[in-house]
């Protein structure tokens, strides 16, 4: 009788300890990580592609998470069990080197920032190049966290689409 107890409880704590060590996740690219869930939210900080964080919590939508010393909340559809390829990796190369990946990149388009399937796309639709040029322009525009979730939120954009 003692064997069993002693078997059970030391299963059980086998199970509480495998349960206590938090997962870790990566963002799938540039993401908020807010102070609470939703997009009303205060944004605590912004976490590039492939930042590692601890899950604390999950939940149906959100996970609570925490990395470099922050805590706060991720949109489940932003994190992925495998750290993603850093694409900016294969172009930055080795000081005095060209360790562009052209093959990657598959048209002048990609390299304007316009993916394969983009430029098809407005090359069909017959998008003057000087409407291709502004995105692109516009895309080169750097803002803050804040600032673009000001403007998402206003548009109805991004995070915020279907909320209005």
């Amino acid at each position: 009788m003692n064997r069993k107890v002693i078997v059970c409880a030391a299963l059980a704590s086998l199970a509480l300890a495998v349960a206590a060590q938090a997962q870790v996740l990566y963002t799938r690219g540039t993401t908020r990580l807010r102070d609470s869930q939703g997009l009303g939210g205060k944004i605590v900080g912004s976490l590039a592609q492939g930042t590692p964080v601890q899950v604390l919590q999950d939940g149906t939508r959100y996970c609570r998470v925490s990395t470099d010393g922050m805590t706060g909340y991720l949109r489940k559809a932003d994190l992925t069990e495998s750290k993603p390829e850093d694409v900016t990796a294969a172009l930055r190369g080795a000081p005095g080197t060209s360790n562009i990946r052209l093959a990657e990149l598959q048209t002048s388009g990609a390299m304007r920032g316009l993916s394969k399937n983009s430029l098809a796309y407005a090359e069909s639709r017959q998008i003057p190049v000087w409407a291709r040029q502004a995105v692109d322009q516009m895309r080169a525009v750097s803002t803050t966290p804040e600032e673009m979730d000001a403007f998402e939120k206003a548009g109805g954009l991004g995070d915020y689409a279907g909320d209005q």
